[in-house]
C-alpha cells in the first residue's frame, strides 16, 4: 500500500473515530455479523503474522508492543499521556483519538520493517504473497482500531496497556548486590566526569592533538529566519506536536546541524554510512562506509511543564572503538555519537545533550534558560553538565570536538573559531529509520538491530564487570528507545520527563 493510501486510512480513522466518540452512542451499536467475521479474520492474521515474525527472529525492538493490541505500540513519550485518560469522558474525546492514532503509527512503522525483513519462506506461511502482507495488515489494523474505539472497555484497556518497561534487570541487580555495588561504581563515574569536564572546559585553548583533524559539515545550509517563523506559527496537535512538512523539518535539521571536528589517527575515526557486508552472518556487525560521510537524523519529543517540545537527533557512526591496550574492556566493533537539540516554541535551542550508541557518557549542555535542579540523592547519576554552551547565533553553529579512538566529546565551540588546519568534508543526510530494514547484497533486507534492540557483534568486555548495574550488555550499540544512560539509578535517553525532572525553564528575556 502506498504512503498516500496509508495516510488516508489514518485520516479517515481519526475523523470517523472522533465523530463517533462525540455522539455518545458507541457502546450501543454492536458490530454486525459480517464485521465480527472480518474482525476474527484480522485477529487471526495478526496472530499468524506475529508468529512468523518471532519465528524468523525479525522482531523490531524499538517501541513496546501493547498487550492484546497487536496493531498498537508505545514509546516513552506517548506512554506518558496515558495519565490524561483516567476517566471515560477523557477516553471519549478527540484528544484520545489523536493519541491512539499516534500509537497506531508507531506500530505501522515497526511492522513495515518487520514485514520487509521477513524471509520469503516465513511469509508463505501466512497464505499470501509477501507483497500482499502490508496492505492486509494496514486494512486489518484500521478495522480493529475502529472496533476498539467503539468499546469503552477496550478504550480503558488501551490506556492500561500503554506502558514501556525500563531497560534494567531487577534480577541482575538483585544477584549483583546492587545496593552495595553501586557505591564503587558511582565513585568511578564521578572520576570520569571530573576528567571529562576538565578536558571540555580547557578545549578552547588546547588543540585536539598532534593528529590530523577532519571537519565534517552539513552539505546544505538553509536560511534560518524563515523556518523559525514557520515553526513558531505551526499548527500543533492536541498532543503538542507541530505540523510541519518534510521539507520544513529538513530546514530545521540544517539550521541546527553541528559540525564535527574529529581527531583522525586512523580510519576508525572517520564518520560513514552503515551497510551490510557481503554474506553478512547474523552475529556480525554492519560495516561503516567511510567513503560516504553520513549523519542519521530522527525527530523525537519530550515534555516539560505539561508542554511538548520537539527534538532534533543527529547520529554519527564510526567503524569501531579500536583497542588501546591488550585488555581494553571498552573496545569493539562500531561506535557512534548521538547529539540531540531540544527546541523551544520559537525553534531555538533550549538544551543540548549527547550519548554514545551504547547509551554511555550522557552529557547535558543547557542554555542559559535551563537551570539544573539538585539531585534527590547523593548516589545517583543525575545530570552531568560539564560546561556551559557557547553562544551561537545563526548562521553560526556548534562545533563538536571529538577525540580519536574513544570518540569522546572533548570540546565545544562556535563555528567562528573553527580549526583552520582541518581537512574539510561534507556529510549527507540519512534517515535513522533506514537502519530498521537495511539492504543486503542479495536483494533482501535485515535490521541493524536484534529483537532486543542491541547490534550483534558490538559486545564489549566491560559487560563481564558491569552487569550488576542491571543493563543488558553494557557498551554494546543499541537501538533508539533502548538507551539506558545511567549505571547508578534508572535513566533512559528517551524518558518523557528526562529534562522536566532535572531542569527548570527560565522565562525568555
Amino acid at each position: 500500500m502506498t504512503n498516500a493510501k496509508v495516510l488516508l486510512v489514518f485520516l479517515l480513522l481519526a475523523v470517523t473515530g472522533c465523530a463517533s466518540l462525540r455522539d455518545g452512542q458507541r457502546d450501543q451499536q454492536p458490530p454486525t455479523e459480517l464485521a465480527k467475521s472480518s474482525l476474527a479474520s484480522c485477529k487471526e492474521h495478526f496472530n499468524d503474522l506475529d508468529a512468523a515474525i518471532d519465528t524468523a527472529g525479525v522482531r523490531d525492538g524499538s517501541e513496546a508492543r501493547m498487550e492484546n493490541f497487536p496493531n498498537l505500540r508505545a514509546n516513552r513519550f506517548f506512554a506518558s499521556f496515558a495519565v490524561d485518560f483516567k476517566t471515560e469522558d477523557a477516553r471519549a474525546s478527540a484528544h484520545f483519538a489523536s493519541w491512539i492514532t499516534e500509537l497506531r503509527r508507531l506500530d505501522h512503522a515497526a511492522r513495515d520493517a518487520e514485514i520487509s525483513n521477513l524471509p520469503v519462506a516465513a511469509a508463505t506461511k501466512l497464505r499470501m504473497s509477501k507483497s500482499d502482507i502490508p496492505a492486509r495488515t494496514v486494512d486489518c489494523a484500521a478495522l480493529m482500531m475502529n472496533a476498539d474505539m467503539n468499546s469503552a472497555t477496550r478504550r480503558a484497556d488501551m490506556v492500561a496497556a500503554a506502558r514501556v518497561p525500563d531497560d534494567y534487570s531487577a534480577f541482575k541487580r538483585l544477584i549483583g548486590l546492587y545496593p552495595l555495588a553501586k557505591i564503587p561504581f558511582f565513585r568511578g563515574v564521578e572520576g570520569w566526569q571530573r576528567v571529562a569536564a576538565t578536558k571540555i572546559q580547557r578545549a578552547e585553548s588546547i588543540p585536539l592533538s598532534a593528529h590530523s583533524v577532519t571537519r565534517y559539515s552539513p552539505s546544505s545550509i538553509s536560511s534560518t529566519e524563515n523556518i523559525y517563523l514557520k515553526f513558531r506559527n505551526a499548527r500543533r496537535s492536541s498532543l503538542g506536536i507541530p505540523s510541519l512538512s518534510a521539507d520544513e523539518w529538513m530546514q530545521l535539521f540544517d539550521a541546527h546541524a553541528p559540525i564535527f571536528e574529529v581527531e583522525t589517527a586512523s580510519d576508525d575515526d572517520r564518520i560513514g554510512m552503515l551497510q551490510w557486508r557481503d554474506s553478512a552472518a547474523l552475529d556480525e556487525a554492519p560495516l561503516v562506509d567511510i567513503a560516504r560521510p553520513s549523519i542519521y537524523r530522527r525527530i523525537s519529543y519530550t515534555r516539560m511543564g505539561g508542554k511538548t517540545y520537539a527534538q532534533l537527533v543527529y547520529s554519527a557512526w564510526f567503524p569501531s572503538r579500536p583497542r588501546q591496550q591488550l585488555f581494553d574492556l571498552l573496545s569493539g566493533a562500531l561506535d557512534s555519537i548521538i547529539w540531540r537539540v531540544t527546541l523551544d516554541d520559537d525553534g531555538a535551542p533550549l538544551i543540548y545533550d549527547s550519548i554514545h550508541g551504547c547509551g554511555c557518557y550522557h552529557l547535558f549542555f543547557p542554555t542559559s534558560r535551563m537551570k539544573l535542579k539538585p539531585s534527590p540523592t547523593g548516589i545517583i547519576e543525575w545530570a552531568f553538565v560539564p560546561t556551559s554552551v557557547p553562544l551561537v547565533a545563526p548562521p553560526q553553529r556548534i562545533i563538536l570536538q571529538i577525540a580519536s579512538t574513544s570518540h569522546y566529546i572533548v570540546g565545544m565551540k562556535s563555528s567562528t573559531s573553527a580549526n583552520k588546519n582541518a581537512q574539510s568534508k561534507t556529510y549527507q543526510w540519512r534517515e535513522e529509520e533506514e537502519l530498521r530494514s537495511m539492504p543486503l547484497t542479495d536483494g533482501f533486507t535485515r535490521s541493524v538491530f536484534q529483537s532486543d534492540g542491541l547490534i550483534s557483534g558490538t559486545e564489549r568486555g566491560e559487560r563481564f564487570l558491569f552487569w550488576p548495574m542491571g543493563i543488558s550488555s553494557p557498551g554494546a550499540m543499541r537501538q533508539w528507545g533502548r538507551h539506558a544512560t545511567a549505571f547508578v539509578g534508572v535513566r533512559h535517553f528517551d524518558d518523557a520527563d528526562l529534562f522536566d525532572a532535572r531542569f527548570a525553564i527560565a522565562s525568555k528575556p
